[in-house]
């Protein structure tokens, strides 16, 4: 379930989709740029830029081996307060990076060149990118790392809406601003960092929750997204000429929800399939407190709580190096937990099958007879659990659809 909750000026609304229509990804994309991972990945595509927006908490998502190298950058980083926290993978913060004190000159990307280039400025390679803030992987430390770009209030402010590859610079297009972030980078860098020479590695940024603003309706865009199921499922998501004003993507796996109860009283997190006001649901990571016949979105950046699954938006594909497995924490609830990464797709295989007569009166009879009456059972041994749909052609006409089938 994709929700796209396009803001307008006046009537905000969610739009969950009915089912996630969207083409498997099949093959690899040939990388455009060698370095930089964020809203670089967003530049080639048509339309207006996707500002980052402050309004409400976001947490970006990293994934980093022991002994690899985290590269990080911002446009707004020491402007109106503006700073980026990177946490570890155990919720402790590794370092704040705001302009000042030892940060000063760090993690700032000044212009369209060094967005594109990444975190190659500065260091031996002394490269045409920014100048990055750097922070190695220690050892035990292996996992989903945590991102938050903000700034230390939000406010109001105006910004001049961009063409995705238009040029820019930090001082005439960030400007005094609080309210939006313009550019910014994770680069995951193995070996050294990203401007020590180290090789940088794709598909390791993800989120749970991108929200962007173009500020004004009448700006389209058509950016990419890239959906990670935890079963293993891939989908690139191509937006078309998208007009959102302000654009919040999830992805989940229920949409928004209605509470019921089944016949033996268990809770029912029944799908919607339908759009829905803001002020119609409430937003809520504790589904125990959950009220019968009411509204609810599971929260985009929680952890999945039984089959409310919270699906991971990519802006590449996917590294296939991940592990299956990996430890993380949703800062905002303060929860360390194990999150899934990378799985590779099992495909259901279908061992044996075969009919078990019933008799409730003695033994049962011997496969595959039964007696009349009786009836009994169709057992199914596969490699993976699910659901098996027999259909038996009684008058053997090579059709299923007879009424006596």
């Amino acid at each position: 379930m994709l929700i796209l909750r396009s803001k307008a000026s006046k009537r905000p609304k969610y739009f969950p989709m009915k089912s996630i229509g969207f083409a498997l990804v099949i093959a690899m994309l040939t990388p455009i740029f060698l370095f930089a991972e964020g809203s670089k990945d967003f530049r080639d595509y048509p339309g207006k830029r996707l500002w980052l927006d402050t309004r409400d908490p976001q947490q970006m998502k990293v994934y980093a081996a022991e002994g690899e190298f985290l590269n990080v950058g911002a446009s707004h980083t020491a402007i109106a307060g503006g700073f980026f926290t990177v946490y570890r993978p155990d919720g402790i913060v590794a370092q704040v990076f705001d302009g000042t004190g030892t940060t000063a000159g760090l993690g700032i990307i000044f212009n369209d060149v060094q967005e594109i280039e990444g975190p190659t400025g500065g260091g031996t390679t002394n490269g045409a990118g920014y100048v990055p803030g750097v922070i190695p992987v220690p050892a035990g430390m292996g996992g989903a790392w945590t991102v938050v770009f903000d700034f230390p209030n939000f406010s109001v402010t105006n910004f001049d809406t961009l063409l995705n590859n238009q040029p820019w610079t930090r001082a005439d297009n960030q400007k005094l601003n609080n309210r939006v972030i313009l550019a910014w980078d994770i680069t995951v860098t193995q070996g050294a960092a990203g401007n020590q020479g180290g090789t940088p590695v794709e598909g390791r940024v993800f989120t749970n929750e991108y929200i962007s603003i173009l500020n004004k309706n009448g700006n389209v865009t058509s950016p990419t997204f890239y959906v990670l199921s935890r079963a293993g499922f891939q989908y690139q998501v191509d937006f078309m000429d998208a007009d959102p004003f302000r654009f919040p993507i999830s992805a989940n796996s229920r949409g928004l929800i209605e509470v019921d109860t089944s016949l033996n009283g268990n809770t029912v997190y029944s799908p919607l399939y339908e759009s829905a006001q803001e002020t119609d649901f409430t937003r809520s990571a504790d589904p125990i407190d959950w009220i019968v016949n009411q509204r609810y979105l599971y929260e985009p950046q929680a952890e999945d709580f039984g089959p409310l699954i919270n699906h991971k938006l990519f802006f590449n594909l996917p590294d296939p190096n991940m592990p299956n497995m990996a430890l993380t924490t949703d800062i905002y609830r303060n929860n360390t937990h194990q999150t899934w990464l990378f799985n590779e797709l099992e495909f259901l295989q279908l061992d044996s099958l075969y009919f078990f007569g019933a008799n409730p009166g003695g033994e049962a009879c011997n496969n595959p007879f039964y007696e009349f009456g009786n009836g009994g059972f169709f057992v199914t041994n596969t490699n993976i659990g699910g659901t098996v749909n027999i259909m038996i052609d009684i008058n053997n006409n090579d059709s299923f659809d007879d009424p006596i089938d």
